[in-house]
């Protein structure tokens, strides 16, 4: 009798996660704003960089790892709105968790079109800082006039993220 009870409980447990992620809403979660946090850290050529040098531009953080298969998935996403969105004031920063070496084989082989800056085991304590308290990868936040507006665990999508970036550039002007 337990066992037909264990076996029902399986099935019921299985068929509920699989309702709900066939029906997740593809959202990010707008957030009361908070300052950008400032951070200095070396792109892939070794040269420090300085978060304020996009002050001028709705900022999107992407803490990411090449291990890491969400991250990976959302990559294309992120050059599809880096490429529609960049040159009217957008910019994708990528944060990764990883080492160097990995990090530009992975930028070459998947063409990623915003800079990616190195922050290897202080990325974690960074995203910490930008509300990441899951610890979870991937992490991304909007920034728009220095102060975080969105925040998103998981995957970031372009239907997800686009409404909110086309909102956020037409209070820019």
């Amino acid at each position: 009798m337990t066992r037909k009870y264990f076996l029902l409980l399986v099935v019921v447990t299985f068929s509920t996660i699989t309702f709900i992620k066939a029906n997740q809403v593809d959202e990010v979660t707008l957030v009361k704003p908070y300052p950008m946090i400032n951070f200095n850290l070396p792109d892939l050529t070794g040269k420090q960089v300085n978060s304020q040098d996009w002050a001028d531009k709705i900022i999107i953080i992407n803490f990411w790892a090449t291990w890491c298969p969400p991250c990976r998935k959302e990559i294309p996403e992120l050059i599809k709105i880096q490429n529609q969105f960049g040159s009217q004031g957008v910019q994708i920063i990528g944060i990764t968790i990883d080492k160097l070496g990995l990090t530009k084989k992975f930028s070459e082989a998947f063409k990623i079109n915003y800079p990616l800056l190195m922050a290897e085991e202080k990325g974690m304590a960074l995203s910490l800082k930008y509300g990441n308290h899951i610890g979870g990868l991937p992490y991304s936040v909007v920034i728009n006039k220095g102060e975080v507006v969105i925040q998103h665990s998981g995957e970031l999508t372009y239907p997800a993220i686009a409404p909110h970036i086309k909102t956020l550039l037409r209070t820019k002007k």
